[in-house]
């Protein structure tokens, strides 16, 4: 399988070690916009080039991975599609809902595999988490809460970047709650009925250059969610709160409680606690190689469940476009929500 990827940051960083590691598979390109950066970070003999849609037609590989902006998304899925190309896209997958919407259908007619980086589905802590639920741990679920502080942007001189612009789909709306809202899916087997939310911009103004950029994307989210068993569910996400203690994950049944902390740097195994009065501390195999992204060892997984899709074979978790569409959903639910200060419907 010849596998290329768009994106010299993310997905030099990550895609590629990532699907290098797969058997079966050859990384035959690696594109940026015209930076430079892919012969920097290009390993071995993969090919480099300056724009995406020359090394879809030099390198003609059978899948590819989109590591760039919103912005840039769907116009380079669309196109790889079209090329008859499956594609793993990063989250959130498109602008919004009717993007999302574009890239589902497309992969539907052409018989080919969407998928989206959700590669939480993939971290062993989760994985254990999800397995206790559905296993019956709690018996139903009551409540869910979902906190994640961390001080990824806390420092105010951390230069602006599009991550900061509204416009160009920055904020933690776009970069966080896409994981959240397809955690909380994948988590329950249910579904967000109603949300309700409140967004805030704790670092107002960024350096750019010789001057300051005021900040336009939110970063930090308060919310409430009814799910459509009958379960509310709170979440509060912040990349700006210096000492954030990560993911934690409580969810309250009818027979105990199961709790999960993951601590920033992210790089040992999350801790997942069963409590009925005593509390019961449940084994989390799995752990990343210093050094590595934290995020590099649930990618590779997630890129192995993607080739086994793409090759007709079981893929278990393999998240898809029409999840990525549901994370949308909520999202765009949150921003109307704000507008019309009440509960919206997703």
């Amino acid at each position: 399988m010849r596998h290329a990827i768009v994106g010299a940051g993310f997905g030099a960083d990550a895609h590629l070690p990532a699907f290098s590691a797969v058997p079966g598979v050859q990384v035959v390109g690696l594109a940026d916009s015209g930076s430079g950066r892919a012969k920097q970070r290009a390993r071995g003999a993969v090919a480099c080039f300056s724009h995406w849609a020359q090394m879809l037609d030099e390198a003609r590989p059978d899948t590819l991975s989109i590591a760039v902006p919103p912005l840039a998304q769907t116009e380079i899925a669309l196109a790889a599609l079209a090329r008859g190309i499956h594609v793993l896209c990063e989250k959130p997958v498109g602008r919004g809902v009717s993007e999302a919407q574009q890239i589902c259908e497309a992969a539907r007619r052409a018989s080919l595999v969407a998928a989206v980086t959700f590669q939480f589905r993939f971290e062993p802590g989760l994985q254990s988490l999800q397995r206790e639920f559905r296993d019956g741990r709690i018996g139903g679920l009551r409540r869910l809460d979902f906190s994640w502080i961390t001080a990824g942007r806390a420092d105010s001189t951390r230069p602006w970047s599009w991550q900061h612009d509204a416009s160009q789909g920055g904020g933690v709306l776009t970069a966080f709650m896409p994981h959240v809202a397809d955690l909380i899916a994948w988590l329950t087997h249910d579904r967000v009925a109603q949300v309700v939310a409140r967004t805030a911009i704790v670092v107002a103004q960024r350096p750019a250059a010789q001057a300051y950029r005021e900040v336009t994307a939110e970063d930090s989210i308060d919310a409430m969610l009814q799910l459509e068993q009958g379960a509310m569910a709170s979440v509060r996400v912040t990349n700006c709160q210096r000492g954030g203690e990560g993911m934690r994950i409580e969810m309250h049944g009818e027979k105990g409680v199961l709790v999960l902390v993951h601590r920033p740097p992210f790089v040992a195994p999350a801790i997942v606690e069963f409590s009925d009065g005593q509390r019961e501390t449940i084994a989390v195999a799995g752990s990343v190689a210093q050094g590595l992204d934290s995020r590099a060892e649930p990618l590779h997984r997630l890129a192995q469940a993607f080739v086994a899709a793409v090759n007709k074979d079981a893929a278990s978790d393999l998240p898809l476009g029409d999840d990525a569409l549901n994370a949308h959903l909520v999202v765009a639910a949150m921003r109307e929500s704000e507008r019309a200060g009440r509960f919206c419907n997703v």
